[in-house]
């Protein structure tokens, strides 16, 4: 009944915006999917999430961008903000960012968003999939500010934003998780997550690109009997180092990212939680990659292939606690530009986890975005 509300009173400003054009002039555009998705477990027709944006420029220097998406999640549909940020210029090649958005780390999110029409997949590596789908190792949303730098030689961005969040409090036997997630309103730690990102075009089709994050995961449960640590209490602290590489011609691209990460857990763990997760005595680390090639065999045809993996040592509590095991997947995929509002996708994908089976995943997937 909320999100309905939620829904209804959105749409009454819609209009009342739309009907009213001499004080105000938003434009809404939307996106979202169909799929239908096959494996050994399922055959499924699965509707993806709808998101309504508004990107709006406010003055002649300033804009703001709004996403709200409309999802299915374990049966009901939730609502949830994507993006929110504004954004000001003060030169040709510089802007300032304030909110939450997805851009800093790596060349993916950079360039890719969920709502991408250049996006070749229907999948996006499953390590960089954001919170809410539970499979992402990085924070995929920063809320805070960002310091921009873009121009056709080099790009420079530096973010300051609000730690991550873990809720240990659910956690009441072995083989229960909880994950990651971005904190929107209120983070109760005083230290902050710092993210960086510089590219290079050395030739016109290649780009090379450095990055790093510092970022502490909080505890953000409030009963400190069954929490692992008090509130507001550092759990782990992820370093990450990496670089990515493009290179774009008129019938053939490839990409790819690679990320090394260091983790330590804090060690002062209440000892009701301990014997469900013990914190590891000394750094761990991680490395994640995936490499995407494409070729472009019409203007309305691409051939895609891509290889992730992420690896770990067995033990690392920051991914036990979150049920992540040791994974690579392979993917085949054919992208069809139907118009320039829609494409079609297909794709093939296995995947291998730690001590299971691999499977076999064949989607396809119907996808447009209305500008």
């Amino acid at each position: 009944m909320k999100h309905f509300i939620y829904l209804s009173l959105f749409f009454l400003l819609t209009t009342f915006f739309g009907f009213h054009k001499s004080a105000f002039a938003v434009e809404f555009s939307l996106y979202g999917d169909v799929q239908f998705r096959s494996s050994e477990y399922e055959d499924s027709f699965v509707l993806g999430p709808l998101h309504i944006i508004a990107d709006q420029e406010i003055s002649d220097t300033t804009s703001v961008t709004m996403d709200l998406a409309f999802e299915e999640h374990e049966g009901d549909f939730e609502t949830h903000l994507e993006r929110f940020y504004l954004k000001k210029t003060f030169a040709e090649h510089l802007n300032f960012t304030l909110g939450r958005f997805q851009k800093t780390l790596g060349f993916w999110r950079h360039n890719f968003h969920h709502g991408s029409l250049s996006q070749d997949t229907i999948s996006r590596p499953f390590f960089l999939e954001s919170e809410e789908i539970e499979e992402g190792v990085f924070p995929a949303h920063l809320i805070g500010m960002l310091f921009g730098y873009e121009s056709q030689k080099a790009t420079l961005q530096l973010a300051l934003s609000n730690s991550s969040g873990m809720d240990t409090q659910v956690i009441a036997a072995a083989e229960d998780t909880t994950q990651m997630v971005s904190l929107n309103t209120r983070d109760p730690s005083s230290d902050k997550t710092f993210v960086t990102r510089a590219t290079y075009r050395i030739a016109g089709p290649l780009e090379l690109g450095i990055f790093a994050m510092l970022n502490e995961i909080v505890e953000i449960g409030e009963d400190p009997d069954v929490t692992m640590v008090k509130y507001g209490e550092k759990l782990f602290e992820q370093k990450v180092f990496g670089i990515d590489a493009n290179f774009f011609s008129k019938t053939f691209y490839a990409f790819g990212e690679f990320y090394q990460m260091n983790f330590k857990d804090n060690q002062d763990v209440n000892a009701s939680i301990i014997n469900y997760y013990p914190p590891r005595d000394e750094p761990y680390k991680a490395i994640a990659y995936y490499l995407q090639l494409g070729y472009r065999i019409t203007n309305k045809f691409t051939l895609a292939a891509r290889r992730e993996s992420l690896d770990f040592d067995e033990g690392g509590t920051f991914f036990d606690i979150q049920g992540i095991v040791p994974e690579t997947r392979n993917l085949l995929a054919l992208n069809y530009r139907i118009e320039d509002s829609n494409v079609l996708r297909f794709e093939v994908r296995q995947e291998k986890r730690d001590n299971q089976e691999s499977e076999t995943i064949y989607g396809l997937q119907w996808f447009f975005y209305l500008l």
